[in-house]
């Protein structure tokens, strides 16, 4: 009985062991933990403190407590709400980007194409490409005078056929959704090729002895199995989209004022903006007040999505 008492405990090495894999555990978790609370957490909590304070610099002993007086001013300016329409309007791109991505991988997925490796990876290469660099290169295809779009169609139907791409409001907004959707779409290809990969083969043999056509087979196999992917990429584009900022501020600087009619400012690009660009008029607590607006709206159409999904499900 005794014997057995001391063999059913665990020999010591064995408890060290389970104590240096716990500890080295903890070490390894410790930096991304420590850089979220220095770089995520805390300046949450400053910005918040800072939506209810009047501050035009980067010295904190001059913030004035304001109360909800931020939130009132903003709510007031019809720039935010320019603003919030303007994103809405620009995520028509995560859409578009959805429908080509799945049409443009049911074609590479098809038996019989060659050079799939090539063409996912010309489809690819815009999403890695640098912002900056491809915004800037768009915005010389676009350009009136020089542009190499505006010289196809005036050699083709004469120059009288020119379009002011960027300097008109629709035809800016044109042009910069053109760009969003060539720079969003390969990553949704690539996602939805790997998804379609991933069915299982059986169910469209069975399909095909059952005398299911194409058609059937994509509504009833593959739409429902890639339905997931679907799902993330949906979740995601929303939060892209209304965090939307880099190509809308280029463009916006270069031909000034926010692009025609204000038409390229987005709702972070209002918050950098009245941060950066009026610092003395709004300053940052007018713009942590709006970035704090920015974020309860991205958690409220994320939370509608979420819900709208287990009712499908259900």
């Amino acid at each position: 009985m005794h014997m057995k008492e001391i063999s059913a405990k665990p020999p010591v090495r064995i408890k060290q062991k389970k104590y240096r894999d716990a500890a080295s555990g903890l070490l390894m978790a410790l930096p991304p933990v420590v850089g979220f609370f220095l770089f995520g957490f805390i300046p949450q909590l400053v910005s918040l403190w800072l939506g209810f304070q009047e501050l035009h610099s980067f010295d904190f002993s001059q913030a004035k407590f304001t109360g909800f007086s931020n939130f009132a001013a903003i709510f007031s300016d019809p720039a935010f709400f320019k603003s919030i329409g303007n994103t809405f309007f620009y995520m028509i791109a995560t859409v578009v980007c959805i429908f080509l991505g799945l049409g443009i991988a049911l074609l590479l997925s098809a038996k019989g194409v060659k050079g799939k490796k090539f063409f996912r990876s010309v489809f690819f290469i815009p999403y890695v490409c640098s912002v900056v660099a491809t915004t800037v290169m768009w915005y010389w295809i676009f350009e009136k005078d020089f542009g190499i779009l505006n010289g196809i169609l005036g050699s083709l139907f004469g120059e009288g056929v020119r379009v002011n791409w960027l300097d008109e409001e629709w035809p800016f907004r044109t042009a910069l959704l053109v760009m969003l959707i060539w720079s969003g779409c390969g990553y949704n290809i690539i996602l939805y090729q790997s998804a379609i990969a991933a069915v299982d083969r059986n169910l469209y043999e069975a399909a095909e002895i059952d005398g299911a056509n194409t058609l059937q087979q994509f509504a009833h196999i593959t739409w429902p199995s890639i339905n997931p992917t679907t799902f993330y990429m949906l979740v995601m584009g929303v939060i892209k989209g209304l965090q939307a900022f880099t190509m809308h501020q280029i463009w916006g600087s270069q031909v000034g004022g926010g692009g025609p009619g204000q038409s390229a400012v987005t709702i972070v690009y209002y918050i950098y903006d009245k941060a950066w660009g009026s610092p003395y008029r709004y300053g940052m607590g007018y713009a942590s007040a709006a970035s704090w607006l920015l974020a309860i709206l991205i958690g409220a159409i994320t939370v509608v999505i979420f819900k709208s999904k287990k009712k499908e499900s259900a």
